[in-house]
């Protein structure tokens, strides 16, 4: 018996999410990267009532789009193709089939 509300699929359907999830922040790091280095390149600086730093912000936007990417890439990477996995909320959102806004 499964309690809550829960997800199985194949491993054929939870690698192809993995990928296309991952394509997505691998664009989103692509983006954030091209827009830093415009700064940098433009020597753009916070400003000093903020003490923000836009690059730093962007560059860490980097990151955790890089992060997104490489962790999705080694879960498909790794699946057991003849199993059947039982998704959450948390991996549904994860893995982009729904967002993180509250319902």
């Amino acid at each position: 018996m499964i309690t809550g509300l829960q997800v199985t699929l194949d491993a054929v359907t939870l690698y192809n999410l993995c990928r296309d999830r991952a394509d997505h922040h691998e664009e989103r790091a692509k983006t954030y990267a091209t827009q830093a280095q415009g700064m940098e390149d433009v020597k753009i600086e916070g400003t000093g009532y903020t003490g923000g730093d836009p690059v730093k912000a962007l560059r860490d936007k980097e990151r955790e789009h890089d992060n997104a990417a490489r962790e999705l890439d080694f879960i498909a990477d790794h699946l057991d193709k003849s199993e059947t996995y039982l998704l959450s909320r948390d991996d549904l959102r994860r893995l982009g089939v729904i967002s993180a806004d509250r319902w």
